[in-house]
Order: structure tokens, then sequence, then C-alpha cells
């Protein structure tokens, strides 16, 4: 079987775009130029080129970047999966959802749908932002898996932020649960419980954050500091102090090292209450974890400082 020729100058000019694509040394002027002259010689080999940079002008001009694609549909260069991905994200970040929805059945059309998991997850990010996350959810459980595209991870944390950020934390943990319960390959992880856990405290629900974050032990994912840190702060804030010490200990025990927005939300905690004496064992302990107080730190001192000023000057009047 014979080699397909490819001219030395398009191999030249295609291996130098990946070099600086990689080296990140291409500039969306400079992407614009190297797309006009590839595409004069452009044949079916220089689609990656191509991609790199559709990828780079997209970046900066989702707008100019769906224009580029429309270039290479014309000059007869046949667009790979990847390109499609592309398109779909630069009609997403366009604000061009329904074009969105076009290069996805075009993908569909084509068969690359089951490797497609990517350009899903473009389209769920956008529909997610306008606030319709039930249709999203609808092509998560219902329209990838009808084309045998499995949802990953990343797929349902997009759900769970749409849904936290629709103040629909109830569904968020339901589903959460039906994955556990389902106990396929895709289990949640830590972004999913993080997600879940500050979205039920943004509405009130601590209770129901603190379960979560005790079944997300008893199911053997490690939280990280953002996870405990978003406890902390929940359980201050109704002053179960006790339980935000009993999670500080869990950080300490699995060696999750606390940092500065951590303390700062058993100092303010502890300040609301009037337990001086427990600040200052705060302060002793950030200082023995290497932990610096920073701004945040110092402004909650000056506003209590100033609170029980104010309060010994009006005892003072008073008398």
């Amino acid at each position: 079987m014979s080699r397909r020729f490819v001219p030395v100058d398009r191999r030249i000019l295609e291996q130098n775009i990946k070099a600086r694509y990689h080296a990140g040394d291409i500039g969306t002027e400079d992407a614009l130029h190297l797309f006009d002259e590839l595409l004069q010689c452009a044949g079916s080999s220089s689609i990656r080129a191509i991609n790199y940079l559709v990828t780079t002008v997209g970046r900066d001009s989702p707008a100019l970047g769906v224009s580029l694609f429309n270039r290479v549909a014309s000059a007869n260069v046949a667009p790979n999966s990847m390109t499609y991905t592309i398109l779909v994200d630069c009609c997403c970040r366009a604000g061009r959802l329904d074009l969105g929805f076009a290069a996805m059945g075009h993908i569909i059309k084509m068969g690359f749908a089951a490797d497609a998991i990517v350009t899903f997850s473009h389209l769920l990010k956008a529909i997610c932002a306008e606030k319709k996350t039930s249709y999203a959810m609808d092509i998560v459980l219902r329209i990838m898996p009808m084309f045998n595209c499995v949802p990953d991870n990343f797929s349902y944390n997009i759900l769970f932020k749409g849904l936290c950020n629709e103040r629909r934390s109830q569904e968020a943990l339901e589903l959460i649960h039906m994955m556990v319960q389902h106990g396929g390959s895709c289990q949640p992880n830590v972004v999913s419980y993080n997600t879940v856990v500050d979205g039920m405290l943004k509405e009130g629900e601590v209770d129901k954050a603190y379960t979560l974050f005790s079944e997300m032990l008893r199911q053997g994912i490690s939280p990280d500091v953002v996870t405990c840190t978003s406890i902390i702060s929940g359980m201050c804030k109704v002053h179960a102090m006790d339980k935000a010490e009993e999670v500080l200990q869990q950080m300490l025990d699995r060696r999750i090292l606390p940092d500065a927005a951590t303390y700062n939300c058993l100092i303010h905690g502890y300040y609301l209450l009037g337990h001086c004496e427990k600040v200052d064992r705060i302060f002793k302990e950030m200082s023995r974890n290497g932990v610096q107080p920073n701004i945040v730190t110092y402004n909650i001192q000056i506003i209590f400082a100033r609170a029980e000023g104010a309060q010994k000057l009006g005892k003072y009047l008073i008398l």
C-alpha cells in the first residue's frame, strides 16, 4: 500500500503550529495568520493543526472561532470529533446555544456521540448557566446513555453545581444517593460532595450538610480543606462549636492542614459567643501549625475589639 505524499512545506507548517501551540507561543493574531496560510495548502492531515488554531482563536473570540470552523468546512478538510467539540464550546461561550445543539446533532449523525463526553459537558455547562438544570439532567440521565456516551464525574458535578445554584440542593442530594445506590463505576467524588455540602449550607440546611459530610466519610471519600472549612463555617454560624471542633480534629487526624480560612471561622464563632479565652487558644494553635493570620483574621479582631471598647465606654458613660 503506497504511503500518501504530504508536501514538505505543509508538513513543516503543521509541525511548527503543533510545537508553538504546546509551548503556548501562539496568540490570536498569529493563529489567524497561520490559519490563512495553512488553509491554502491544507490536506486531510491538517485537521489537527487546524484544531490547535481554532482553539487558540476561540479562547479570545468564540464567535470568530465559529467563523473559522465554517471556513474549514468549505475548504474540503473533513472536521473530526475534536473540531466539533471546539465548535460546540465556541457556540456555547458565544451565547449561541442553538448552534451548539446543531453542532451536537452533526456529532451524533457522524457517529461520534459515544466519545463525545467533553462535547456534552460544554453543552451541560451552558444549559445550567441559563438556569435550565432540569434539561441538563435529562441529557445526562437519558440522552447520553441513549447514544452509549457514559456520563462521568465531571458531567454529574456540572449538574450538582447547577442544582445548587438554583437552590435545589435537596435534589442534588437525591442524585448523589442515586449514584451511590446504583453502584456503578461513576461514583460521587470529593468535588461532588463539596458542591452539595456548600449548596446546603447556603440554603441554611446545616444539619443535612453535616449528615452528608458524615456519609462522605463512610463512603471512604477523603475530604479536603474546602469540605472541612465549609462544614466548620456552617457549624460556627449556628453556634455548634463542639461539632466545629470535632471536624477540626478530624482534619488533623487525617493530616489535612487547616488554613487561615478554617481558623477564621472558629475565631469568628467564638468571638460571637464571647469566648475570648478560646479565641486565644485558636490563635496559639494556628501558630503551632504554621498558619499565618491573614487580613480577614485581623479584621475580625478589629471589629470585635471596637465592639468591646464601645461596650466598655457605654458602661462608663452610664456610670
